[in-house]
């Protein structure tokens, strides 16, 4: 199993759902499913989900970085 569907599954199990992470965290359930399936978010982040109690190994590594612009061609 991927490292996105076990902590779904653990979701499943605690009864946690992506709307109530947003709300936790002040930002949306679509937001906080986008953060999950990424390799790496933010430490601010990561830290959040920890607090209301996701398993640090499930979730995607903390890294702070910079976005490179997006230049149009």
């Amino acid at each position: 199993m991927e490292r996105y569907d076990l902590l779904r599954e653990w979701m499943n199990d605690n009864s946690v759902t992506l709307a109530w992470a947003g709300k936790k965290m002040g930002m949306t359930g679509q937001g906080v499913g986008r953060l999950l399936r990424a390799a790496r978010i933010p430490v601010k982040r990561h830290e959040a989900l920890v607090l209301l109690g996701f398993p640090i190994e499930l979730l995607p590594r903390a890294e702070n970085y910079v976005r490179k612009a997006i230049v149009p061609v």
